[in-house]
């Protein structure tokens, strides 16, 4: 684990890392623990496919990795409508 960064100095150093520190966004590796049982009191990582059923989703970056997979599985969860933004590739 010496290869993390440090976060304490992180935090102490950049004002918006430190607000979300403090609304609980930043993961503390001596707290991995407690991060692990939150989940172990869930019943399902499944999405609810009723939530997303008919729902129409904006994705912008939608050519990229992430991207491609999460439109994937929305399509696959039942959305009703996938609306897509792309930035144009020039050919220079």
């Amino acid at each position: 684990m010496s290869d993390l960064i440090p976060i304490q100095e992180v935090i102490e150093i950049n004002p918006r890392v430190q607000e979300l520190g403090e609304q609980g966004f930043i993961i503390d590796p001596d707290k991995i623990d407690e991060y692990l049982m939150d989940f172990k009191n869930r019943k399902t990582t499944l999405p609810n496919k009723d939530y997303w059923k008919e729902k129409r989703i904006l994705i912008t970056g939608i050519s990229g990795f992430a991207g491609s997979h999460l439109a994937e599985q929305l399509l696959d969860l039942g959305v009703k409508e996938l609306i897509k933004i792309q930035k144009q590739v020039l050919n220079l």
